[in-house]
Parts: structure tokens; C-alpha cells; sequence
């Protein structure tokens, strides 16, 4: 019986996630250190934001199906120190502040923002390179 009612639970949260991909979601302010597994469900998200997220280390393999973002915001994740590759594939991602993430050491080897037009890593104290591509950017 408990299977069977996680099964559903499972399914349930699945159509959920899909009848909210096109409003904005918010997961700031969290003591937590990684992400929800859930997220990759959000396929058509176009808005996500996880500010304040001071003990999130990585974002990694959490944003591999959300290829939809336009805006995305992960100002004050202060224990950061790297971005996903898959980050890079964002193509519709249109503004990205990433402000204050002190602990951030490099971004991505490879940008595919072709639609950016807002970049904000203000006091990412920690950068000590850029990435070659993010000269081309035109917008």
C-alpha cells in the first residue's frame, strides 16, 4: 500500500511541477547545501531564483533539464565556489546576477549566452579569471 501511495505521490508532484513552469519560482533564503532533485522537473521554467542560499556549495546535475531559464538569479550564495558546464547552454537566459558570491573561484569554460543582456558579479571577490567568450557577448 505505501508503494503504491508513493507511486502517486510521485505523479502528482510531476503535474504539479508542470502546471507551475511558467511562473517564477523562488527558493530563497535556504540553510540547505544542495537542491532539490525536484528541479529538473521544472522543464519550462523560465525564472528561478535562489538568492540567500549562504551554505549551497554546488549546482550541479540540478539544472540539467532547465533549459528554459531566461532569468536567473543566485546573488548571495556565499558558499558557492562553481558553476555547472550545463549553465553555459542557457541560450534564452536573457539576465544573470550572481552578485556577492564571494566564494565563486572561476565561471564557465564554455558561454552560450547569445541572449544576455544583464551580467552581474559584483563583489565575487573570489574570480580570479573570465572566460575569453564572455568578451564576444553583443547585447
Amino acid at each position: 500500500y505505501q508503494g503504491k501511495l508513493l507511486n502517486e505521490l510521485k505523479k502528482v508532484g510531476k503535474k504539479i511541477a508542470k502546471a507551475c513552469n511558467d511562473l517564477p519560482l523562488s527558493l530563497k533564503s535556504s540553510n540547505s547545501t544542495s537542491l532539490p532533485n525536484e528541479l529538473g522537473n521544472f522543464t519550462s521554467l523560465t525564472n528561478l531564483n535562489l538568492s540567500w542560499y549562504l551554505n549551497l556549495t554546488s549546482l550541479l546535475n540540478k539544472l540539467n533539464n532547465v533549459t528554459s531559464l531566461t532569468t536567473f538569479e543566485i546573488k548571495q550564495c556565499s558558499s558557492l565556489t562553481s558553476l555547472p558546464n550545463e549553465l553555459g547552454n542557457l541560450i534564452l537566459l536573457t539576465s544573470l546576477n550572481m552578485s556577492w558570491c564571494s566564494s565563486l573561484k572561476s565561471l564557465l569554460k564554455k558561454i552560450n549566452f547569445t541572449s544576455l543582456i544583464t551580467l552581474d558579479m559584483s563583489s565575487c571577490s573570489s574570480l580570479t579569471s573570465l572566460p575569453n567568450k564572455l568578451c564576444n557577448l553583443t547585447s
